[in-house]
């Protein structure tokens, strides 16, 4: 089983397929991007976010195994605050909400 810098991932899979979760070792991925390829070149299993994969999903370049899925988290946009909100800045937020939405 590959793993994230998200400690916690495995055993919330685990739960929630109510089984057991095994103990997890082994090097951590510090981004969803490697720890793909990794699975793609048959390092092991991991859990990603299947939205950014469709892709290679749809490619069969990675397999879903199993319906499951979880909420593992979300990303924040965020700004320095001592800098003003531009034109630019309401722009790639606005766009990038409503893309989240779809």
């Amino acid at each position: 089983m590959l793993r994230s810098y998200r400690a916690d991932e495995w055993a919330a899979w685990f739960a929630a397929a109510e089984l057991e979760a095994p103990i997890v070792r082994g090097v951590i991925f510090d981004s969803s991007l490697a720890m793909a390829e990794a699975a793609a070149q048959g390092a092991g299993v991991a859990l990603l976010p299947s939205a950014m994969f469709n892709r290679d999903l749809r490619s069969g370049r990675l397999v879903k195994m199993f319906d499951l899925e979880i909420d593992a988290g979300s990303y924040w946009l965020t700004r320095l605050k001592s800098r003003r909100t531009s034109a630019a800045m309401r722009a790639f937020r606005d766009w990038i909400v409503t893309s989240s939405r779809r």
